[in-house]
């Protein structure tokens, strides 16, 4: 007996971090220790599966939140962690989800914006509204500063509240975020798993602040930039100076900035984001809302880790 419907209880959460778990390849613990907020009985009404005779054979996660654009506050669910075990795989159960995610949400969200590109995505109708370009800069081509900053490894050392206040000056579009939220994005980001090391950088003023993660790919060591707020070249400084003093290979960034600094070492194949409008009474299409973005090469409001959610 097939059936598509949320979850309900704090075992099938757990049902779900098995199911992500196992497909993703990560560690035991991995979603539940990096994503507080999404995996927990508060967001249960926002986890929707697909069940098999009673077991979870496909997942996925949403996360309620808003993006402020202009003159407009959009509704809008976060899709990521969509999964199906390999067994079940090629059966649509995805697909079904998805269908019935539009079904449920279409009378009170205006958008579902997913992290990916592919083809089940795009036959669900979703369009791709932007790109985002990778750059790897070689340790050579980067700058140590005499910039002074402050380096947090744990939630408890780092002024929350002084963090949230400089994601409130981000220039729109952007997500709407609670201090609670933000508090739970940052002790996620934090977690140290497997063989990663991750750091909050923020400059003395508490002016621009910087989530990195650093880890292996092999033997190379590289510096991840998951999320920056704050004033651009502050914080360029600062996490080129945090890459080499750490003795990394590589610097892994994804803003314009860096793109224009570092042109010669941007990946030519950008990181596509999809978006679907599910409210019948919204009137805009995809390019109403993020064309003038799109020219400009990036996403803002598309991130893998906006979040800190797949």
């Amino acid at each position: 007996m097939n059936e598509i419907r949320t979850l309900k209880n704090q075992k099938e959460i757990e049902m779900a971090y098995k199911l992500c778990n196992t497909v993703f390849f990560k560690c035991e613990s991995f979603f539940e220790r990096r994503y507080p907020h999404v995996f927990n009985e508060c967001n249960i009404d926002n986890l929707f599966g697909a069940f098999y005779n009673g077991q979870l054979v496909s997942f996925i996660a949403t996360y309620p939140t808003k993006i402020d654009f202009l003159n407009l506050t959009l509704n809008t669910r976060m899709l990521g962690a969509v999964c199906t075990y390999k067994d079940f795989q090629g059966n649509g159960f995805s697909t079904s989800i998805l269908n019935y995610i539009e079904k449920e949400l279409s009378n009170k969200t205006d958008l579902l914006v997913i992290s990916g590109d592919g083809k089940n995505y795009l036959k669900f109708g979703a369009m791709i509204v932007g790109q985002i370009y990778e750059v790897h800069v070689p340790k050579e081509k980067l700058n140590v500063t005499q910039l002074e900053y402050k380096i947090i490894e744990h939630i408890e050392e780092l002024e929350v509240e002084k963090y949230y206040n400089a994601y409130e000056l981000k220039t729109l579009p952007k997500f709407f975020r609670t201090l609670d939220e933000t508090k739970k994005m940052i002790q996620g980001h934090l977690e140290p798993l497997n063989n990663e090391h991750n750091y909050v950088i923020h400059d003395l003023n508490y002016q621009s602040f910087s989530c990195i993660r650093i880890g292996f790919e092999g033997d190379i060591k590289i510096a991840y930039v998951i999320e920056s707020v704050g004033n651009s070249k502050l914080i360029i400084d600062m996490i080129e100076d945090f890459a080499v003093k750490n003795d990394c290979d590589k610097l892994f960034y994804r803003t314009t900035e860096i793109v224009k600094k570092h042109q010669d070492y941007t990946f030519s194949t950008p990181i596509t984001g999809t978006m679907k409008v599910i409210n019948p009474n919204l009137k805009l299409s995809a390019l109403d809302i993020f064309g003038d973005l799109n020219k400009r090469g990036h996403y803002p409001c598309i991130r893998v880790d906006d979040l800190n959610f797949l």
